[in-house]
């Protein structure tokens, strides 16, 4: 981008544009953090008091149904089996888990796994699905306006957006582009972009006026983005408090159940 604002002349311009992609970037990706914190913060609770009810409550339950020979049901059995081999194994399954999770970050890292998946899962498909349209059109508008051939243009953008499985399926848009094909039907062939987008690109080149179009989609997918975002946090925090309802409920149904029915029969 600096080469270019230099060739050009319009240095000043490109500086400028890039001091706003990256205080954009930065932006975004302060808000999903900032958002999701308190569904990590409530899964890490949800944990640890599971943890805490296998390692103190149950074993206590445990100690009292074998000094008042309570032959306790079945998924009361496997509550305390469960519990008691997590405490006599618990630096093995922690080394374990450690090792696992290194493993999985690493193939993730190497491979397309992670990049593909995203495009699958239903909600988490639209969202990466407007991150890579907002920051491939945010890096293609500087880009187009900064006097970068269109082919060059593609080839930085999907780099910028850091995917490996996006930057292979855009080498087909380059293909076109190099046979003769327009920008909006080689951006098209991949199926990666909404529609609207192709639209509003095709719109762009045949008025002449890409830059302009550019600038307009980036803006309402900024949006579009922040708001698919936050309605798919209120979707995920009732979630998991409902899982987390269920998992605790199942914990105290084992445990006080058995207590009950020895009360009753005395």
């Amino acid at each position: 981008m600096i080469k270019a604002g230099e060739v050009s002349g319009n240095l000043d311009k490109v500086m400028s544009d890039l001091s706003d992609y990256y205080d954009k970037e930065h932006k975004l990706k302060s808000k999903i953090m900032l958002i999701l914190i308190y569904p990590v913060i409530l899964i890490i609770l949800s944990i640890a008091s599971m943890l805490f009810i296998l390692f103190f409550i149950v074993p206590n339950f445990e100690i009292i149904f074998q000094n008042n020979g309570i032959n306790p049901p079945i998924l009361t059995k496997i509550l305390i089996n469960i519990s008691r081999f997590i405490r006599e194994n618990h630096m093995f399954i922690l080394i374990l888990f450690i090792i696992s999770l290194f493993m999985v970050n690493h193939y993730i890292k190497s491979s397309k796994f992670k990049n593909s998946v995203t495009f699958k899962i239903p909600i988490i498909k639209d969202i990466s699905r407007l991150v890579i349209t907002s920051k491939f059109c945010r890096s293609f508008s500087i880009l187009i306006e900064g006097g970068i051939q269109i082919i060059d243009a593609i080839n930085i953008s999907s780099q910028v957006i850091d995917n490996e499985f996006i930057y292979e399926r855009l080498a087909i848009s380059r293909e076109y582009i190099q046979r003769g094909d327009s920008i909006s039907s080689s951006l098209s062939k991949p199926n990666i972009f909404p529609q609207l987008f192709i639209s509003m690109i095709n719109i762009g080149e045949e008025s002449g006026r890409l830059d302009n179009s550019l600038k307009t989609i980036n803006e309402f997918y900024e949006n579009d983005l922040e708001t698919k975002i936050q309605q798919f946090v209120k979707i995920i925090e009732p979630v998991i408090t409902i899982i987390i309802g269920i998992i605790v409920g199942i914990f105290i149904i084992s445990m006080v159940l058995p207590m009950f029915d020895a009360i009753t029969s005395i």
